[in-house]
Formats: structure tokens, C-alpha cells, sequence
């Protein structure tokens, strides 16, 4: 031993001043004298590898900076040879496991069945990682997992000893160890004194560990190994191995499952071709009898209703009856049932909430016609809407035929979906031809002609966002002034659209040209034609008018605002500024008197009547066109003729909106004095 010991710094290495050699026999030092002899100990993280030594000659002892190194290195060398070692182990780790997976993946590749598979894997568990027991959980439904498989080294119990210990099948809401690692997708470990279901300490005595089985992102089972206490513990290496056989597992099981499945779902595709197929070009009773009658053969149930959900009634008809006699198929054909008989609330909700299917009690008379107490009911819906009920007696068929059964209620439900489709398509076509008849009535309510007068103009444009709109405009001819002619200029905007806006609008040109026709001031008539629609009207609608009384010959233009729009008078210059005045619109508030305007139009003078579907016309960008841009149209156009400016400001908002549909009607008039008569 040495015969001193100096610390230096280093967290991972001892020196020592060494006056004579003891590692070796000194017939083979063979070193002069004096000489020194310096030593470290290479112990990285405190486990001892061996020493460092350094002999000198000459000298007897070694400086505290030669010493200070040496130490340096030593700690170096340690940490270089742990590396290596950890290299090499973790080598023969990777290669041990890639051995064990390899031979994994081999045997549960060769498997073609899904219980071969999983034998397979708790079979070879054991013998390739030294665990006791092994077994798979497989997923049940309803949060329940099953036993598919076990093994254990001693045999104690077979695969269906073991999984009788769990007839039915584990819950995930009472394993909180389960619940773990479903929620976590990590492998769990459990101690001996962990809780874990009855009947499964009897299988696993000591530590367990649960490992998920992946399959496209879904934990699909899992692989449940056992440890017996004493035995080898669970290292990290080990249950990176299990981890990696559960990984395995999972793509074999997940392969064994797609082979199953793909040939259930050829199976299934072939039935519901044959029934789409039925179906197609039926009438819906044809139809509804094909399904009924192949349903039994495809699925192989014996006893089917097929109802029809009656809005109007709030209750299921039946349309179709297989598996019963002549006297109860006839007594479901005539009494229809409400929707608390089949176990729903008497409300749209609760029809649309129901999972599909679902399994119900039988009502009294249905479960003495069925033989039984239960049923399974396919809810048939299209579009958010319940269109029936397919309601079916409980089979063991039905466990392997779900899929079948979903599909044949689709179809069902597409059968009466298109049927009602048909319904409203002619209901649809009848409209329209409808709406065309009141378009055109609608249009011959637009005057027909403009007035004429020796030196004016009149434009309009009237487009309807609907086929009928709420928008009109009229030229009412009046009682003659001394000064010559005189009209009633008018352009409204029923608050609305569609049809109701058209059959008011229809209302207030009626009442306007009778108001007008025996009054002269525009503001007595505008109060009159307020009185009639709230005497008449018993909606909530009302219409926004601007009334005018225009004397071509002097020019005059005597006007009176209901809510609508301002008009744009444009001059000769080209100078745009909105006529001023305001009034509340008509059917809105009794008693309401209406203020009188008058203005001059004089030579090269133009005035733009317009509704607000033409401000509010918006683009892609919700951008609306704006005042701004009504203004710019008429200050470009403003020496053109009238038609020209109207259709100048057309253009502008065609070219803003650019192909964007219209949600509101959109007219204007255009009336111009011209600068010299034509």
C-alpha cells in the first residue's frame, strides 16, 4: 500500500505519493535510485476501474503542478474508459435486443390467425426477457378489456383457465393502474402492494407492469407481464425490451385485425351494393319493401319495422313489417307511436342526440309481437333531420353484422331522404314558376314609359335581388298648375326581401298612387299614405319613399322624405351634394307629419333618386361601395345624357361587387335638365 496519500482537487480520482512500488515485484522496476512514484485511482461516479501510475527517476518527489495534472488526466481517463466500457455494453444491449424483436416479429409474422398471434407473444415473452407470466388485454367495447391470451412459465393455469377468471372482462374505470396508462400511452408499473382487480393477483403475484399496444395512434390492448418478488428486478433495459415487444405485438395484432377487416368490409360493401342497387330508381314504398325483404337474408334477423317519422303528428309510422303475422303486421301499420315509445323525448334534440343504435326496452305491444322485452333502433336521419326509426329484434347475428345493419339504415334513410328531395324539388319548380308569374307582375307594376317633357331626361334601373324584390319607383301624373304638367316622382324601399317585400310593395304603390292622386303637397300625401298602412298592414314591415312633385315647365321640384335616401343633385359642373331633409319611414309611428323641401333644377342640373342597395353593394372584402363612389360615378358622367349617367353609376358598382351575388334590391332614377332642348 502506499506509503502517504495526498488529495488533490477532481471529483473522480485519488493521487498518491508512492515511496516504493508495490504493484509489481521489484526485481522488475529495476528503477535507479532516488526516483518517486506517483498514483491515481480511476473511479469516475465511484466505482473503482484500477490506477494511473507514474514513476520518475532521479527525484523523490513530484511538484504540485505535475501533481495537479496527473490528476487531471487520470479524471480524463476514467471518464474515457467508462465511456467505452458504456459503449460496448450498450453494443451488446442493442444487439441482444434487436436479436429478441427480431425473433419476436419472426414468429408473430408467420401467425396468420389473431389468436395465434397473441399465443405467440405471451409464449415467447417469457423465454426471451426471464419474466413469469405474460398475457394480453384485448379492448372489449364499452370500456371493458378481455383476456385474449396467456402464458406463464409454470403452467399452472391455461389460457382459458385464466381468462374465465374474468368473464366480464376488465374495466378500465376500476384499474386506475389500466386507466394510467390508457391515458398516458406509457408503460406503467405496478408493486406488489399496488391495487389490482380480483382474480388478477391469482395470475401476477408481483411487481407487474402494463405496456400499451399502439396501433395507429390508438392504444388497441395491452401486454400485461409479471415478476414474481425476489426474482430479477425490472432494469430500465428490461423494460425497454418488453416495450419493444409490445411494439411488435401491436403491428402484428394491428395486421391480423386489417386482414379480418378487410375481408368483413368486402363482405359488407358486396351486401349494401345489393341493397343500393334495390333501391335505386324505386319508388319509396318499392323501396322500402326491398330492404325490408333482404335485410332478414343479409343479416340474418328475422323480425324488422321500418318506420316513417310523421312531423306534423309527432310520431313513427310503420312503412315496412318483416317476421310478423298478418293480424300484428296490420295492427302496426295502423297505430303509430310516439317517440317516448321507443325511449326518446318528445323533442328534436333528443332524436338528433341518440347514438347509433341504440338498445331499448320493448313498449308492451311490440314486445308481445316480438317475442321479446328488447330491441335494437337504428335512428334514419338526412340533413340534421329524423326521418324514421329502423327498429330490429335483439339476435346474436346482429354482434358479427353491425356494420351491415349501420349500412341498410343509411340506405334506408337516403331512400326516404330522397323521396322528401323529390317532394321539394316539385314544390320547388311549382315556386319558381310561381315567383316568375309574380316577377312579371311585379314588373308591369314599373311604369312602362317615362314622362315627356321638352328638355328632360328620365332614366331608371330596377334589378330585384330575389326574383321579386321590395325596391319600386313610379311617375304618378297629377292635376295639371297653371305653369303646365306636373308629376309625382317616386322611389321606395320596402325594409325587406323576397316575397313579402314584394306583396308589401305591391300595397304601398297602391296606397301612394291613391294618396297622391287627390293631394298636391307631398308631405300631406306621405302622411296620409303612413295612416293607411298602419290602419291595413298587420306586419312588422315598413318602407323607406322619397316623394316629389315636378313641374317640368318652371323647373320646381317640391319634395318630402320618408326614411329614404337622400337624392344626389348634380350641376353643371359636375358638383355633387345630397338634397337635405329627413322623415321617419311609413308603418312605423302614428301621427306623423312630414317636412317639405323645394328645389330649382336649372339647365345642365341632374338628380339621382337611388335605394340602398346601391351604397350597400359589397365586394369580396366586405368592402361596401359607398357614397364616395356614387358621387365619383355622377361627377364623371355628369355632362352625358341620363341613361348614360344611370348606367355609368351601374357599371362602377358591377366593377366593385365584381361577381359578387346581391343581398339587397338595387334602383335608381336618373332625372337631367338638359343644357339646351333637344
Amino acid at each position: 500500500p502506499p506509503a502517504s496519500r495526498r488529495a488533490v482537487p477532481g471529483p473522480t480520482s485519488v493521487v498518491l505519493s508512492l515511496r516504493e512500488r508495490k504493484f509489481v515485484s521489484r526485481s522488475e522496476t529495476a528503477l535507479p535510485e532516488p526516483h518517486a512514484c506517483l498514483g491515481a485511482a480511476l473511479a469516475p461516479g465511484g466505482e473503482h476501474l484500477g490506477y494511473l501510475v507514474v514513476d520518475r527517476a532521479g527525484q523523490r518527489r513530484f511538484s504540485q503542478g505535475e501533481v495537479e495534472l496527473v490528476a487531471t488526466f487520470a479524471s480524463q481517463a476514467a471518464v474515457g474508459i467508462e465511456n467505452a466500457r458504456l459503449y460496448t455494453a450498450q453494443r451488446e444491449q442493442a444487439w441482444i435486443s434487436t436479436a429478441l424483436l427480431l425473433q419476436v416479429a419472426d414468429a408473430t409474422s408467420r401467425a396468420a390467425e389473431l389468436d395465434s398471434v397473441l399465443e405467440t407473444v405471451t409464449r415467447l415473452t417469457p423465454m426471451l426477457v426471464g419474466v413469469d407470466r405474460s398475457a394480453v388485454l384485448l379492448s372489449a367495447g364499452q370500456g371493458r378489456w378481455r383476456m385474449a391470451a396467456y402464458a406463464g412459465t409454470d403452467d399452472s393455469l391455461t389460457p382459458a383457465q385464466a381468462a374465465a377468471l374474468f368473464p366480464e372482462g376488465l374495466s378500465a374505470s376500476d384499474w386506475s393502474s389500466l386507466q394510467t396508462m390508457l391515458t398516458t400511452r406509457e408503460p406503467v408499473v405496478m408493486e406488489p402492494d399496488d391495487d389490482v382487480p380480483a382474480g388478477l393477483r391469482e395470475l401476477f403475484v408481483g411487481v407487474v407492469i402494463l405496456l400499451p399496444l399502439l396501433a395507429k395512434g390508438e392504444v388497441e390492448g395491452a401486454l400485461v407481464v409479471g415478476q414474481a418478488p425476489g426474482e430479477t428486478p425490472f432494469t430500465a433495459h428490461r423494460i425497454r425490451l418488453l416495450n419493444g415487444i409490445a411494439n411488435q405485438t401491436a403491428l402484428a395484432v394491428e395486421s391480423a385485425m386489417l386482414s379480418v377487416a378487410q375481408q368483413e368490409e368486402a363482405w359488407v360493401s358486396t351486401a349494401l351494393l345489393q341493397v343500393a342497387e334495390s333501391v335505386a330508381g324505386q319508388t319509396l314504398e318499392a323501396g322500402l319493401e326491398t330492404v325490408a325483404r333482404l335485410t332478414p337474408i343479409l343479416v340474418g334477423i328475422d323480425k324488422l319495422v321500418i318506420y316513417q317519422w310523421d312531423s306534423p303528428a309527432r310520431a313513427f309510422r310503420a312503412r315496412q313489417v318483416i317476421g310478423l303475422d298478418k293480424a300484428g303486421t296490420a295492427g302496426l301499420l295502423e297505430r303509430p307511436i310516439s317517440p317516448h315509445d321507443l325511449g326518446l323525448a318528445d323533442d328534436d334534440e333528443a332524436l338528433f342526440a341518440q347514438v347509433v343504435p341504440w338498445h331499448m326496452p320493448l313498449p308492451a305491444h311490440l314486445a308481445e309481437l316480438f317475442g321479446q322485452d328488447e330491441c335494437f333502433v337504428w335512428p334514419l336521419r338526412a340533413r340534421g333531420d329524423v326521418l324514421g326509426a329502423l327498429v330490429v329484434e335483439v339476435n346474436p347475428a346482429l354482434g358479427r353484422r353491425l356494420t351491415i345493419m349501420n349500412g341498410i339504415a343509411y340506405q334506408v334513410a337516403m331512400a326516404m331522404e330522397n323521396a322528401r328531395l323529390g317532394r321539394e324539388l316539385a314544390q320547388q319548380e311549382r315556386l319558381e314558376r310561381e315567383l316568375e308569374v309574380g316577377r312579371d307582375i311585379q314588373a308591369s307594376f314599373l311604369p312602362q314609359s317615362y314622362p315627356q317633357a321638352p328638355g328632360w331626361e328620365i332614366s331608371a334601373v330596377w334589378r330585384a335581388a330575389r326574383q321579386v324584390g321590395g325596391d319600386f319607383y313610379d311617375f304618378i301624373p297629377l292635376a295639371p298648375s297653371a305653369e303646365g304638367d306636373r308629376w309625382g316622382l317616386v322611389i321606395a324601399d320596402v325594409a325587406d326581401k323576397g316575397v313579402p317585400a314584394a306583396l308589401f310593395m305591391a300595397l304601398s304603390r297602391t296606397l301612394l298612387r291613391t294618396a297622391a292622386i287627390n293631394r298636391v303637397s307631398p308631405g300631406d300625401t306621405l302622411k296620409r299614405v303612413n295612416e293607411l298602412i298602419l290602419s291595413d298592414a298587420r306586419s312588422e314591415q315598413f318602407v323607406t319613399i322619397f316623394y316629389a312633385v315636378w313641374e317640368p315647365a318652371t323647373g320646381r321640384l317640391c319634395y318630402a322624405v320618408g326614411g329614404h335616401n337622400p337624392p344626389l343633385l348634380t350641376n353643371a359642373a359636375g358638383e355633387v351634394q345630397p338634397l337635405p331633409g329627413r322623415g321617419i319611414a311609413l308603418g312605423v309611428v302614428e301621427q306623423v307629419d312630414y317636412q317639405e323641401q323645394e328645389v330649382i333644377l336649372k339647365p345642365g342640373d341632374s338628380l339621382l333618386m337611388f335605394t340602398d342597395g346601391v351604397t350597400d353593394a359589397i365586394n369580396a372584402q366586405f368592402q361596401e361601395f359607398g357614397l364616395a363612389r356614387v358621387c365619383a360615378a355622377l361627377a364623371r358622367s355628369h355632362a352625358q345624357p341620363a341613361q348614360a349617367m344611370a348606367q355609368a353609376v351601374v357599371a362602377d358598382v358591377e366593377a366593385h361587387v365584381h361577381g359578387i351575388e346581391a343581398f339587397d334590391d338595387m334602383t335608381l332614377v336618373v332625372l337631367k335638365r338638359m343644357e339646351t332642348e333637344r
